[in-house]
């Protein structure tokens, strides 16, 4: 008897908190990618329950922010790949597919985005994702063992907007001590 497939959807994936991480001189990176949830609203990563890659495994949502800047405020957005393993050519083209849809919605979108979170929800609206994960608290690295809380998509650029902002309010001062360390 074959199994069958749940239907899953694609989300923005928000963890509980952004790690701090001063190898870069004082300049923060803010990386935010996708998961699916499946019809029992089970959080899964991209290659879903059954194993199978997804085109949106290692796809993810960069910006930085640098204490240098007086407002602190996130700047360079991207949607890309990173740390992507084995790549044959059926994942290779599939891969391709995605980054001419995001050029094609970075060049089309109705605002220039004014904020990391405004990015990262029009692309969002663009790729076809209408909700976010959050983790809610730092627990376990599984899945199935962290509560979560579902947003939608008019709720992404409020919500990846103020990670950002408690992030560097949080550090800026520790983020200012550190690069001060590297110049003596």
């Amino acid at each position: 008897m074959k199994k069958e497939k749940p239907e899953t959807s694609l989300a923005l994936y928000i963890p509980f908190g952004i790690k701090a991480d001063y190898r870069y001189g004082g300049t923060q990176a803010f990386k935010f990618g996708f998961v699916t949830v499946n019809a029992q609203d089970q959080v899964r990563n991209c290659p879903s329950d059954y194993g199978e890659w997804h085109e949106y495994n290692s796809l993810a949502f960069r910006s930085q922010a640098s204490v240098d800047m007086s407002e602190g405020k996130a700047y360079g957005y991207s949607c890309e790949y990173y740390d992507v393993g084995n790549v044959d050519l059926a994942r290779a083209t599939a891969m391709v597919g995605v980054l001419k849809a995001i050029g094609k919605a970075d060049e089309s979108f109705p605002v220039r985005p004014a904020t990391f979170g405004q990015y990262v929800q029009l692309m969002c609206k663009a790729l076809g994702v209408t909700r976010a994960v959050q983790d809610r608290s730092e627990g376990n690295h599984a899945h199935d063992e962290t509560e979560h809380t579902y947003w939608r998509l008019s709720d992404i650029q409020w919500l990846v907007d103020t990670r950002v902002d408690e992030f560097m309010a949080k550090h800026k001062e520790g983020m200012t001590e550190e690069r001060d360390s590297w110049r003596r």
